[in-house]
């Protein structure tokens, strides 16, 4: 295979080529026109001072993890347990003495909450056996809806009870 005449020039004057070095000003041209910026003491601060706030975010992040252990999970999720379970029955108790009957006014709700308390046993047993967050969410998600079904149900029975009976509204 012949080489390129030009090839063959290169090789030849090769040492002549060595010899000179461009300045300063050429190398800058090729940088700009490349689009690199000449490096300046303002890019180098503004690099160390977002490796120092990304090096002081994990610590503070990794601390704050280190301090929040699943104990404290543990301790937090009973305290919100315990709060909407007490509300559950308070507003159980409020319907039953309102209402002035012995047994719950709303059999549909009462089956609604009686499959919920069955879906929270299973999810309890779930948690004691992982302690996983979201089994923990879901526990809280359920307490909630029984807490805003018997909301609903203390509405209802408070309207009733409020309401002008017929014979109180026709006597004038």
């Amino acid at each position: 295979m012949s080489k390129d005449p030009f090839d063959t020039f290169i090789e030849a004057h090769k040492e002549e080529f060595d010899v000179h070095q461009p300045s300063a000003s050429v190398w800058n041209n090729i940088r700009f026109r490349i689009g690199a910026k000449p490096s300046s003491s303002k890019t180098i601060w503004w690099k160390v001072a977002a490796v120092v706030f990304f090096a002081c975010s994990g610590y503070l992040f990794s601390q704050q993890y280190i301090f929040t252990t699943p104990s404290t999970h543990r301790a937090e999720f009973v305290a919100i347990e315990q709060f909407y379970l007490n509300q559950i029955e308070e507003k159980k108790g409020m319907i039953l003495t309102i209402s002035q009957k012995d047994e719950f006014p709303f059999p549909e709700v009462e089956n609604e909450l009686i499959q919920l308390n069955s879906m929270y046993q299973v999810l309890k047993e779930e948690y004691e056996n992982t302690h996983s967050q979201r089994v923990a969410d879901a526990m809280i998600l359920n307490l909630i809806m029984r807490t805003n079904k018997l909301n609903n149900s203390l509405g209802q029975v408070d309207k009733k009870v409020n309401e002008p009976k017929e014979d109180e509204s026709r006597t004038i």
